[in-house]
Formats: C-alpha cells, structure tokens, sequence
C-alpha cells in the first residue's frame, strides 16, 4: 500500500485498498489482522480474485457454491442466445445484462417472489448463455420465453426442478468453471456471477462470521505461507479457515518466540505479535 506509514502499521480503509488493490501482488503478498488483547491472528493472502487466475479461481468456486446452497434453490434456468441477432459474444453478452435486469422486474411484477444466482458462461462456440438457479414463485415457461425473445434475445430457455441443492450447486460451479478463465477474458468488464439481495437464507451459512473489530492491521509482501512459515517460530497451537467471501482467511493462535532466531517478518509486525502473545507453556 502507498499510503502505508512507515511502522508497517495499516488503518482499516487501507486494508480495504490493498485488497481491491492485490491483483498485482496476487499470491505474493498478505495481510495480517492482530487481535486487540489475545495472542490471535488472521493471515489474509493477496488475492487478485479474478475468474482467469488460477490461484483464486478455485476459491471462487467454492464460495459460489456455498452462496447457491445456502438460498435453497428451486429451479434451474437455462437462457440462450439467438447468436444471429448480434455481431459478436461480447455484443450479445452486453444486451443480455441489460436484458437480464429488465427481465427479473417483469418477473418479479408477475410472480412477486424471485431470488437469484445468475452465472454467465461462454458455450464452446465462445458465445455466452446464462445459467439461474432460482427460489421462489413458479414462472410460466411459455411466458418467460415469450419475454426473452421481445427482449431480443431469443426463443429457447429451459427450466427444471431442483431437488437437491448441494447438486444444483456442484452442477452450476463445475460447467461453469471449466469455462472461467475463458468467460473472465472474453467477457472483460462484465460480472460473471451475481445474486439477488434476498438470495441467502442464513448470512452465517455462507459468510461465516469474522469478529474483527479492534484488530490492528500490518500488509506484508511476501506470500501468506511465509507469514504462516515465520508464525510457526512463535509456537502456533491452532490454526483453521474463517471464511471464503475475501478470499482464504487464516486464524491462527500463537505463544511467546523462544530464544532463538527471530521471525521473517517486518520490525513493526514483530514488536506487535511479541506484545500481544501468550506466555509460552513450561
């Protein structure tokens, strides 16, 4: 970050920074959160979380799936393209976001209840068609076809029951993911996935809860594994997953360093884990 005073030391509006800004150190660098008044820690690596990267992309998934299966869906619906009416994929792509929002309020003013993920993904043709899993009123599939195509988009949609959800999801974030990378590039610009406000049922479910109020932040660049790798010189005892929704979230507990060879870690950062560590075990 490069507003970062020099101790190290990063408020929490420059945590926030560094994430939207970690593209460029994706995988190369990290944040470490320090809990006010106990020996805790959060290692939050830089992310990039783009769709085309091969580091994030299966992290994605799995917060995708988890977002899919916590709304409980319903149905699944499948909207194509007629690829005649427009002159390329990122045309059509284009038309169908703006179609896709008028076509939730028509839906929403028929049937009254729709929750929503929505994925776009590219055919291997490399012309794009969406994918919704869908909670809420039934929806006529004539109706909606009708809909799709005075939308200028096309004819042909298909709609199924859902039975199981956790099916439902693996289904959406496996097509969908052997396309991805592709998708991001192609369709550059353009949200590949999104949800409706209401989607989840249970916030906890999909985003467990972080509990960070009060923690001093320190950026580091160099990878997450190596923060962890220098935490183990200070005797970590526990060490699990927080959440998905940022990216990969570390906690981790840790006691006093022994005598011996300092950790590979920023001066700043140092001084604050030896002042907030728990006294080492006799």
């Amino acid at each position: 970050m490069e507003n970062t005073p020099p101790d190290g030391r990063a408020s929490n509006l420059e945590v926030r920074a560094a994430m939207a800004q970690s593209r460029r150190l994706c995988g190369r660098g990290a944040i470490v959160g320090l809990a006010p008044d106990s020996g805790k820690a959060i290692v939050i690596p830089a992310t990039c979380k783009s769709w085309a990267c091969p580091k994030c992309r299966p992290l994605k998934i799995s917060h995708w799936s988890k977002i899919v299966q916590a709304g409980k869906p319903e149905r699944f619906i499948t909207l194509t393209i007629d690829t005649s009416r427009f002159g390329s994929p990122r045309a059509a792509a284009l038309a169908a976001v703006k179609a896709w929002k008028t076509l939730v309020h028509a839906i929403r003013r028929k049937c009254a209840s729709f929750q929503y993920v929505r994925f776009f993904e590219l055919h291997k043709s490399g012309w794009p068609h969406l994918h919704i899993v869908q909670r809420g009123s039934y929806i006529p599939q004539a109706w909606l076809s009708n809909l799709w195509d005075k939308l200028g988009m096309g004819k042909v949609i298909d709609i199924r029951r859902v039975y199981h959800p956790a099916k439902a999801a693996h289904y959406m974030t496996k097509y969908v993911a052997k396309s991805a990378g592709g998708t991001a590039d192609t369709l550059q610009g353009i949200r590949l996935v999104s949800k409706s406000n209401a989607w989840v049922l249970d916030q906890d479910e999909a985003n467990p809860p972080k509990a960070t109020e009060g923690y001093e932040w320190h950026f580091v660049q160099q990878p997450y594994w190596q923060v962890l790798a220098a935490l183990a010189d200070w005797h970590v005892f526990t060490s699990g997953l927080v959440g998905l929704s940022d990216g990969l979230w570390l906690s981790c507990e840790y006691t006093r360093r022994p005598r011996g060879r300092p950790p590979d870690l920023p001066p700043s950062l140092s001084a604050a884990l030896e002042a907030r560590a728990r006294p080492a075990s006799a």
